[in-house]
């Protein structure tokens, strides 16, 4: 969840994104077809997310939500399903594990399995001549450090008076309750296998399907705020200093759950962050307006609004892995709130371009395929989720939220080839 000043389509309310990376930064995935930043494709070679449901739609810049009333949580996460079996050589990358790091969401209008991450996009290194078999998510579960916030980059006005260096950002706010306290992140759960593996396994081998995560295996983690850590990035890291009014803080929930987020001071503004700076001793301190010298002129800038970009649509020539010969049906286009419209089409589950470049034998695809139909034909009742501890669920765009062709109701899947 977040807000990026790179947005194609920007709004005032955060984004969720969709993204990964097996090698640091050099490659990462956002979605079936785009980068996590949303203009540019995918190369075949990088290929490396599932789509899986056939309701969601996965947008290039990013999936967007409804306007609530009132603050409200998006519930989502990952977690290793068994779909796509451990390969000697999928992508001519070496042994590649059986972990599929799937994407699920609960949110008011969609609860479920959205898309995952083929083992094969963790063992791409191999390729490159590493020596990481063995060592990447393919194989290895999760591991969980800390947990943080980040503002990928904003626009700044900076002057300097008597050698004093100020600044001014753009207001950001938090949705604070009434004791003056934002959540950030509420109900974080680990899973082990016997919460859906073990089940999906005896699925996708021809059982009875999963209809919903099994609690035995849902662990809730504490949260322990670690000290405050907030930065501002110039070059270097230098730390904020809120004088004791913006804190980190753990909290329980009315219901008994935990929560972690920022706790506001009776003297700060509840829910926004500041907007003016004083540089002392290399760090940034936030400073009232009131503070600000009038010859800095800071407070008379304006910051321009973030304009409309633009995603380049996928090829779709007879030598694409995206042409048109390909799709099951198709175009189709769904309109957005944040004013695009996205225009996607349909494949069979095996037959999208990440699935079909894996070498899987006859067998495994009939399998696969067959276990994709079954999922669908599960609608609303596969994979629900515990209700948070308290407060109200998001909803979805209504855009994003997509019906299948007669006739292609299970087993098919929507995939964005553009949005303008």
């Amino acid at each position: 969840m977040g807000s990026w000043g790179n947005m194609l389509f920007p709004t005032v309310m955060p984004k969720f994104a969709i993204t990964a990376t097996a090698n640091c930064y050099s490659s990462g995935i956002g979605g079936p077809a785009y980068t996590p930043g949303g203009g540019t494709p995918l190369d075949v070679s990088a290929l490396g997310f599932a789509q899986l449901s056939n309701r969601v739609l996965i947008t290039p810049d990013r999936m967007n939500f409804t306007n609530p009333s009132v603050p409200s949580l998006f519930g989502y996460g990952w977690i290793a399903l068994p779909i796509i079996p451990a390969q000697a050589a999928p992508i001519a990358n070496g042994p590649t594990g059986g972990n599929s790091w799937t994407l699920f969401m609960n949110t008011a209008n969609y609860k479920g399995a959205v898309g995952f991450y083929t083992p094969a996009f963790w063992t791409a290194l191999n390729a490159l001549g590493g020596t990481s078999a063995g060592y990447g998510l393919d194989v290895r579960g999760a591991i969980y450090n800390l947990l943080t916030l980040e503002v990928g980059f904003t626009v700044n006005f900076t002057a300097t008076v008597n050698g004093v260096e100020y600044r001014r950002v753009p207001r950001m706010t938090f949705g604070a309750d009434a004791n003056r306290r934002a959540t950030l992140i509420q109900d974080f759960a680990q899973y082990d296998k016997t919460a859906v593996w073990n089940g999906v396994a005896t699925w996708v081998a021809g059982g009875a399907p999963v209809t919903q995560i099994g609690a035995a295996g849902r662990k809730l983690t504490p949260l322990e705020a670690q000290g405050q850590s907030l930065r501002m990035l110039d070059g270097g890291s230098d730390t904020i200093s809120f004088d004791g009014q913006i804190v980190s803080a753990n909290f329980s929930t009315l219901g008994g759950g935990q929560a972690w987020g920022l706790q506001w001071g009776s003297t700060a503004e509840a829910g926004v962050l500041p907007e003016y700076y004083k540089k002392l001793n290399g760090r940034w301190a936030a400073i009232p307006k009131s503070d600000v010298p009038r010859t800095t002129w800071l407070q008379d800038q304006t910051f321009a609004p973030l304009t409309t970009g633009s995603v380049t649509p996928l090829s779709t020539s007879a030598s694409s892995p995206w042409a048109q010969s390909g799709w099951a049906a198709g175009p189709f286009t769904t309109a957005l709130s944040d004013g695009s419209t996205v225009t996607y089409v349909w494949y069979r589950f095996v037959d999208q371009p990440v699935i079909a470049r894996l070498n899987l034998t006859s067998a495994d695809r009939t399998k696969i395929q067959a276990w994709v139909e079954s999922l669908h034909r599960q609608g609303a009742n596969t994979f629900t989720f515990a209700n948070p501890t308290s407060g109200a669920l998001a909803s979805i765009d209504p855009g994003h939220l997509v019906a299948p062709p007669s006739g292609l109701e299970f087993g098919y899947v929507p995939i964005a080839i553009a949005q303008r």
